[in-house]
């Protein structure tokens, strides 16, 4: 529960950070690996500048026949690979 409250926090400080300069934030680098009922989703939100941004990494897993999220991370060094 941790991880989730300090990458909320993360976020928000950039959300915040970006929207008090007048811009807006992106999503970039959306890579998604399904493998049977696994699956991996990763993406960055950038500023348009991309002084700034966060990575973010969701593993999901199928229960019948819906997806749902099992893990909410941050990006790691594999997700942009694929």
């Amino acid at each position: 529960m941790e991880k989730i409250r300090s990458g909320d926090q993360m976020f928000s400080d950039l959300a915040r950070k970006t929207i008090a300069r007048g811009e807006i934030l992106q999503m970039t680098d959306i890579k998604e690996n399904i493998t049977g009922n696994t699956a991996r989703v990763s993406f960055v939100y950038q500023d348009q500048k991309n002084v700034n941004s966060i990575g973010l990494g969701f593993n999901l897993s199928k229960e019948n026949g819906t997806w749902k999220i099992d893990e909410v991370g941050t990006r790691t060094p594999a997700d942009s690979e694929r």
